[in-house]
Parts: C-alpha cells; sequence; structure tokens
C-alpha cells in the first residue's frame, strides 16, 4: 500500500508541502490570542440592546446574519435602529433599501438618533440633521429590484473606498427576478444570491446582515428557522440567525406592542435566547429590559416587561439629548 502511494505521488508529481495543510503550531498563536484578548474578539458591543451582547456577545466582522420576521413586524424599524447603534460607535456602515426610500429611512433614523418625534421638534432639525451627518453612514442609491452584480459591485466598492464594516441588504426578494435564467426557479436564485453575499462577507472581512421575509404560515405560531422563506441554503451559511417575535398571549392583556427578538443561531458560541423590546411610536425607538435574562422562561420574560420603559442610551446619546434640552430651554 505505501509502495502504491509512493508510486502516486512521484507520477503525479505532488509537492513535499502542502499549504492547504497545516498542525497545531500554525493556530497556536491565534488560539492564544482569542482567550487573552476575549472581549475584543467577541466584537463592537450594542449599547441599546445589552441584551443581545449576553446572548451573540458582539458584533463582527466577516459574519453573515439573516433577519426575518412577518410582514409589517417592524423589521426595518428594529434593524434601522440596531445598525445605528453600532454606526454610532464607529461601526462604518452601508445601508441597501430596497423597499424604502432613502430619505425616509434617514427620516426615521433621525427621531432613533435623537429620542425625539421630529415633526414634533421642527425648530431642532438643523442640529439634530448636522450631528448625524457626522455618522460614518452611506446609503445604496437603489430601490426597487435590483440585479446581483450590481449591489456586489457597490458593496466592494464602498468597502474598499470608505472602509465598510457592516452592510445591511433590506431585502433579499427584491434582488430575485428576471436576472437569473428562465429556467432558474426562485429557490435557486436565492441560494446563488445566498453564496454570493456569504463569500463577500467572509472575503472582504465585512459584516452582512439580511433580510428575508418568512414562508406563509399559520400567524398564531411563532416563526422557526424553517419559516425563512426558501431553501436550507440560507440558514446553513449564515452565522447568525435572528427573528422578531410577537408575543400572542400578551397581544389581548395589554394595549402596550411587545415584541421579542429570538436569536436561533449563533455560530460564535450556540448561545441562543430571547430579547423583549417594546416600541415607542413617538422616537420609534424600542427599549429593552436590562432586568431580565435571555434565559429566563418565556411568560416571565414577557409579563415582567409590563409597564416597564427603560431606555438605553450611550454617551453620545446623552450628550445629544442634553444638548437639545439646553436648546429648548433656550427657545420657550
Amino acid at each position: 500500500m505505501k509502495e502504491d502511494l509512493a508510486k502516486i505521488v512521484t507520477k503525479e508529481k505532488f509537492p513535499l508541502k502542502n499549504e492547504s495543510i497545516v498542525d497545531f503550531q500554525n493556530l497556536k498563536e491565534s488560539v492564544h490570542a482569542e482567550v487573552v484578548h476575549a472581549k475584543k474578539y467577541c466584537g463592537t458591543q450594542w449599547k441599546r440592546f445589552p441584551l443581545l451582547n449576553e446572548i451573540l456577545k458582539g458584533h463582527r466582522s466577516g459574519e453573515l446574519t439573516i433577519f426575518t420576521g412577518a410582514t409589517g413586524s417592524g423589521k426595518t424599524t428594529f434593524l434601522s435602529e440596531y445598525s445605528l447603534d453600532l454606526c454610532i460607535q464607529g461601526v462604518k456602515t452601508l445601508w441597501g433599501s430596497f423597499e424604502i426610500q432613502n430619505h425616509r429611512l434617514a427620516k426615521m433614523m433621525m427621531s432613533q438618533y435623537s429620542g425625539l418625534n421630529l415633526y414634533k421638534n421642527v425648530e431642532l432639525f438643523d442640529y439634530i440633521s448636522t450631528q448625524y451627518s457626522k455618522l460614518p453612514l452611506k446609503f445604496m442609491s437603489f430601490h426597487g429590484q435590483e440585479t446581483l452584480e450590481n449591489v456586489l459591485k457597490t458593496m466592494s466598492n464602498a468597502v474598499v473606498l470608505h472602509d465598510i464594516k457592516h452592510i445591511i441588504i433590506d431585502n433579499l426578494q427584491f434582488m430575485i427576478g428576471t436576472q437569473f435564467p428562465n429556467t432558474m426557479d426562485k429557490f435557486s436564485q436565492q441560494d446563488m444570491i445566498i453564496g454570493a453575499f456569504r463569500r463577500f462577507a467572509t472575503n472582504f472581512n465585512c459584516h452582512v446582515t439580511i433580510v428575508i421575509h418568512p414562508r406563509k404560515e399559520n400567524s398564531d405560531e411563532y416563526l422557526k428557522i424553517s419559516s425563512i422563506f426558501g431553501s436550507a441554503k440560507a440558514t446553513q451559511e449564515a452565522d447568525n440567525i435572528l427573528i422578531l417575535q410577537e408575543h400572542k398571549a400578551l397581544k389581548e392583556k395589554s394595549s402596550t406592542s411587545f415584541k421579542f427578538v429570538e436569536v436561533c443561531k449563533n455560530r460564535y458560541d450556540g448561545d441562543l435566547g430571547k430579547m423583549i423590546i417594546k416600541f415607542d411610536k413617538d422616537n420609534l425607538c424600542f427599549s429593552t429590559n436590562n432586568k431580565v435574562r435571555h434565559d429566563a422562561s418565556q411568560d416571565d420574560i414577557l409579563i415582567s416587561s409590563l409597564n416597564t420603559d427603560i431606555t438605553n442610551l450611550n454617551n453620545n446619546d446623552l450628550m445629544i439629548h442634553n444638548d437639545l434640552n439646553i436648546i429648548k430651554k433656550t427657545k420657550t
């Protein structure tokens, strides 16, 4: 047997050393770095959603996140604040909103950024917009259906020219259509798109977050990983899967809309859980209950959130709010 292998190696002219094969000595330094600097490798921490840090540990470059939720559940609104939180901390962000026009997305983000209803505070618009414009935030100019080739080209340019670290695609269904051969069904088209985004995230070391609508299912049941539209490729390729859920039982007990973000996949360390969120229609922000751990029972999490109003602000937010209050007092 050994002689046969020797003949094959000689005949095929195999190199004596294959660069694609490594041993632990090649990995030791990287392993040591992750152990010693664990917090650094966890990624950027959320300030407004601290429970996400407990579950996901942080937001890391090079990962692919799939986000889903029922139609009209607030996916774009949540992702807007979710990405804004990271952007305020310096994570350079590119938004690809194919469903909502950019100026409307920016208006929503400005309310979330300032914590104010812009319509009720028109006199502060110039100040808020000046502060908001300083964020490392860009928008794709696409609206409606767009080809995968154009989107990938724009994403590549953004990473090279602007050092973008987080890209949001909202949503994937707008990229499925006439760009593919007629013989290719929607599932195959989606698989190709997902594969392209997975390679992009890895090759460019950029976090890509993709919104995918769920299948049409019984509205009385909670969404699951299998609810995500398409084949299993999307869920297999994803590093993280987040689902925006609406609590069914409390919907009848309270006039307040209680939702929770469920982390159904976490490739980094496998930790899963739920984060309760409560929506404020005035400033379009979601607040969380810091006192409730993700490993508590679902009923405990949601019942303890009734009549709770917690706003999580970082130093930049506090500075903005203080300045706005000073301006208001001056003008009254």
